[in-house]
């Protein structure tokens, strides 16, 4: 793990990026997702496409989870309140790198890959077991993540 003084003086001791997959089940439940996505201890980073796709699931979210609408905002904006979105053009960059090594695994995430290329982190959450086929980014499901961090 990486200890960064300057994280540490912050109270930071992990970088995560967070897959879509991970967010959607903190709208879904109430559990250790939820609980380990609000840790003000760990720093989580999501691509803005992320937003995009939550909202496309909305429906889907809302059946599942019983919530309501104005429910669905408010649960959104708390998990997001402690998920810093990473821009487009802050991946753009290593885009193309991301999608060479997805190529035969799933093109799909080649950009919450690019993200985890992109930027400082400690690993990438998700619970799609085909990104660990790639071995250019630590890859962490919600099982690994709960040992870590409790």
């Amino acid at each position: 793990m990486r200890k960064l003084k300057q994280d540490y003086l912050r109270g930071i001791w992990m970088q995560i990026i967070v897959d879509t997959n991970v967010i959607l089940s903190a709208l879904i439940k109430q559990g250790k997702t939820r609980t380990i996505l609000t840790n003000p201890l760990t720093e989580f980073f999501t691509i803005e496409f992320a937003i995009q796709e939550i909202r496309k699931y909305k429906t889907l979210v809302l059946e599942k989870s019983g919530l309501t609408d104005e429910e669905f905002e408010i649960m959104l904006s708390l998990l997001l309140g402690n998920v810093k979105i990473v821009l487009v053009e802050q991946i753009q960059s290593r885009i193309n790198e991301a999608k060479e090594i997805m190529r035969n695994i799933d093109l799909k995430d080649a950009p919450i890959l690019a993200c985890a290329l992109s930027i400082p982190n400690d690993g990438l959450w998700t619970e799609d077991k085909h990104l660990k086929k790639q071995g250019k980014a630590k890859v962490y499901n919600t099982q690994e993540m709960i040992e870590l961090i409790g």
